[in-house]
């Protein structure tokens, strides 16, 4: 898509090398040699003729007079040369003379004709473009439709979002604007609200669009011949034959029809990726489309153009994007998120829909689809948060309407073993650590990683942090981590056990750069110091390690540094996490036991959640019992007393202070 003299730039001077020279008028021409050698050989005919009709009416006797005789074949004679004087005067009048072809009037006359549209209204067109009816070309499928439903009633409708997208769709310096992003985060939603906020902006006289939007739906069978004939439809001009033109002309003829109308308008082409490859490029069996995508970016349009993809087009060229600019699109804020599960009927607490919002990262189809599950198993929020099963049931359904397709028929090996190694993180890591957990993969070098990892990011399954680091999206990260192994009936359990390996190593990834990134003990002052420490607890959680997690946390005495930092929701995370210590391989000692639940109840109490540091407390009471150590016991005691104090019950505070 270079803009240079070579590129589109200078398309009118490029299509048309040789400009078309203004014809002149055809003047009648004379006879031809041919057409004088053939009315001599009629007039000799008819010669012929007058002199055998004589001999024949003299041999038979018609008439003995030879004045007679003579007068009828003068006459017969007469009547033929006037019929042959009538036609050479019709030969000369009206000659049918076999021309020369024109050099300039070949296949390319369409580019031709259409390059000359600048001084002409768009009514004009019909005149203009060498065409065929619809009837007689029934080359190209209708795509024209209606933006899906927008209704503020169901769905959200991002007012933010829609005038910020509109506003730079009608800068002086755009012609089309790709709004990309992960399936089902909610692009053609978006595209209708912007369409419809198009329309009402049109009708109050405030948008520079002057003619009615148009929204034409790209299935997997569209080409270029399909988005011109709907195009031609709507701007009631016929169709130009363009099968004998080359992909680039093909390209020139589409771009020119919209930019040489007299009423510009937006036009919507939705699912546009279903006509691209994995790299965001045409596919090849579609001409004309990455050379098309290549004009937009290299000219401006009075037309503006708006597509929806998962992929960022990309044409022929290689080359910056200029007028053809693209937008991702995020997820549901917190507050958006929460008033579509309102609007989708979803009765629940603030807190709860936090959860399922943040869960999700605001993916709207997957917020479509919790709420439906809800309604049709007439379930509680909650209880879907809490219940694997029916957190399952949901997952399950993002996979089966978004991710299944993509993950089986669109993703290699390669690709696959990297969206699971990168799932393994909860945040965004450098390519060093994904190289932790695939060092087993002996098999695959340095250049497929590359290939794959920009396959991923194309696609919006993974996302781009800066600084080297990426990270996917929430949805796809939670469907890799359970896909690692498929294809036979041990496979949940299989899955299991190279995920729990996979974590391990990651945890041991952070506890190797600790050693560079967190300072000694006295030396640390804020949480960023001990970062990875805290990711390296997570991961030896995540991997059933938990003897090896709270080691890490007791030895690097996280609680007290993060306990003065204000860190109470880490460490309540952290320290959760344990839990039930039951299920620990090793069950830990009544000493540890007692640290944790204290240590929890500190940071509930802190929390202002009274009663749960209420119960954790008297978890550590009862192992008090089992320890036989007095100081464990005084500290368990003490904190209770202050906990019935804060709840203003004086007398129990009074008993368990007096123990203390």
């Amino acid at each position: 898509m270079r803009n240079d003299a070579k590129g589109y730039g200078s398309m009118d001077a490029r299509l048309t090398p040789q400009q078309p020279q203004q014809q002149k008028p055809r003047r009648h021409k004379g006879l031809s040699l041919v057409q004088r050698i053939i009315i001599i050989v009629i007039i000799l005919t008819i010669i012929s003729f007058t002199i055998a009709a004589y001999l024949i009416l003299k041999n038979q006797g018609i008439t003995q007079g030879s004045t007679t005789l003579t007068i009828v074949s003068i006459v017969c004679g007469v009547i033929f040369g006037l019929l042959t004087l009538m036609i050479a005067y019709f030969q000369w009048r009206y000659p049918v003379v076999p021309e020369t072809p024109d050099t300039n009037i070949t296949s390319s006359s369409t580019i031709q004709h259409i390059n000359q549209l600048p001084s002409i209204p768009s009514t004009s067109l019909a005149t203009l473009l060498p065409s065929t009816s619809q009837s007689n070309n029934p080359n190209y499928r209708g795509i024209s439709g209606k933006p899906p439903l927008s209704n503020p009633k169901t769905i959200q409708q991002r007012e933010q979002a829609v005038k910020g997208i509109y506003s730079k769709l009608i800068q002086p310096d755009i012609t089309a604007l790709a709004l990309t992003g992960i399936g089902g985060i909610g692009k053609s939603t978006l595209a209708a609200l912007i369409y419809h906020f198009t329309e009402e902006q049109q009708r109050t006289g405030e948008s520079p669009f002057t003619a009615s939007s148009l929204w034409l739906r790209i299935d997997l069978s569209v080409t270029l011949v399909d988005i011109l004939g709907n195009l031609c439809d709507e701007l009631n001009a016929p169709l130009p034959d363009v099968s004998d033109l080359s992909p680039q002309n093909q390209a020139a003829v589409l771009f020119n029809l919209l930019n040489r109308v007299d009423k510009p308008r937006l036009v919507v082409l939705d699912q546009f990726e279903n006509i691209l490859a994995e790299d965001g490029q045409a596919l090849p069996d579609r001409p004309g489309i990455g050379e098309w995508i290549d004009a937009l970016n290299s000219q401006l349009c009075a037309c503006r153009i708006l597509l929806t993809s998962r992929r960022v087009p990309q044409g022929t060229y290689d080359s910056p994007s200029t007028f053809l600019q693209s937008y991702q699109i995020e997820g549901l804020s917190e507050v958006e998120g929460i008033e579509l599960l309102r609007k989708r009927n979803v009765n629940a607490s603030d807190a709860e829909m936090r959860v399922a919002v943040k869960h999700c990262d605001g993916h709207a189809l997957s917020l479509s689809l919790l709420a439906s599950l809800l309604q049709k198993r007439n379930l509680s929020l909650g209880m879907l948060l809490n219940d694997p099963h029916y957190t399952q049931l949901w997952a399950g359904k993002i996979a089966l309407k978004l991710l299944d397709t993509i993950y089986n028929e669109q993703l290699d090996m390669v690709q696959r073993l990297l969206l699971a190694a990168f799932s393994v993180y909860r945040e965004p890591v450098t390519m060093d650590a994904v190289q932790t957990i695939l060092e087993d993969a002996t098999d695959i070098d340095t250049s497929q990683v590359e290939t794959a990892l920009d396959g991923l990011l194309t696609q919006y399954l993974l996302q781009a942090t800066g600084e080297g680091r990426y990270q996917p999206h929430a949805i796809v990260a939670e469907y890799a981590r359970s896909h690692l192994v498929e294809g036979n009936v041990y496979s949940q359990q299989a899955n299991r056990q190279m995920l729990v390996a996979a974590y391990a190593q990651a945890a041991q990834y952070y506890l190797r750069r600790a050693v560079t990134t967190s300072p000694q003990k006295e030396s640390r002052q804020k949480v960023g110091d001990v970062h990875d420490l805290i990711e390296a607890i997570w991961q030896y959680c995540q991997a059933e390690l938990w003897p090896a997690a709270y080691r890490v946390m007791d030895e690097e005495e996280i609680f007290d540094d993060l306990k003065s930092w204000g860190g109470n929701a880490t460490l309540l995370e952290l320290y959760e996490l344990l839990l039930p210590l039951d299920k620990w391989h090793t069950p830990p000692d009544d000493h540890q036991a007692v640290t944790i639940y204290n240590n929890l109840g500190r940071v509930c109490s802190d929390s202002e959640n009274k009663k749960r540091a209420l119960e954790y407390y008297n978890c550590a009471l009862e192992r008090c019992v089992n320890l036989g150590n007095s100081t464990e016991l005084a500290r368990t005691l003490n904190n209770l007393g202050w906990i019935y104090s804060e709840l203003e019950d004086k007398q129990q505070a009074q008993q368990y202070f007096e123990r203390a």
